[in-house]
């Protein structure tokens, strides 16, 4: 079963609704993860924060946030009257530099944030995302493309 993207997500905003760097950020990392999904690959939020240009050291926990703005935006996008279907959890692809589950994926997938999921766990929710045909069309109802 896949994670659903949800709009009750805490300090969770529209990567649209505003201009703060991780809103920003959020709008340069989702077709990065598209790109990788697109390449069945995961990435890490060491990765994530080089290919923003960004130092690594305090910059992977804002990931953290950037990948609740991409979240909540992509909830949004599903609630709208022209989107069919429901989006996979696109960031269940970022993983910590030593191959864990961040916290929040924890939670998310195990009810605790603080135990990893087993490995078919994540491999469901890595399958859901890898398998998903329609990466490109959110992006395009985003305005947003792959560089």
């Amino acid at each position: 079963m896949c994670l659903e993207n949800r709009l009750d997500i805490v300090r969770g905003k529209n990567m649209f609704a505003g201009d703060t760097k991780t809103q920003v950020w959020a709008r340069d990392v989702l077709p990065i993860l598209v790109q990788r999904l697109q390449e069945r690959r995961t990435i890490t939020f060491s990765e994530l924060t080089n290919k923003l240009g960004l130092p690594v050291r305090g910059y992977t926990r804002k990931m953290s946030d950037v990948c609740r703005h991409i979240i909540k935006t992509l909830a949004q996008l599903e609630k709208q009257d022209d989107w069919e279907g429901e989006i996979p959890h696109i960031t269940s692809i970022v993983l910590r530099t030593n191959g864990r589950c961040s916290p929040n994926m924890c939670k998310a997938l195990t009810g605790n944030s603080e135990r990893q999921p087993s490995a078919q766990q994540l491999q469901t929710e890595l399958d859901c995302s890898f398998c998903y045909d329609q990466w490109d069309a959110v992006l395009a109802a985003l305005s947003l493309s792959i560089n």
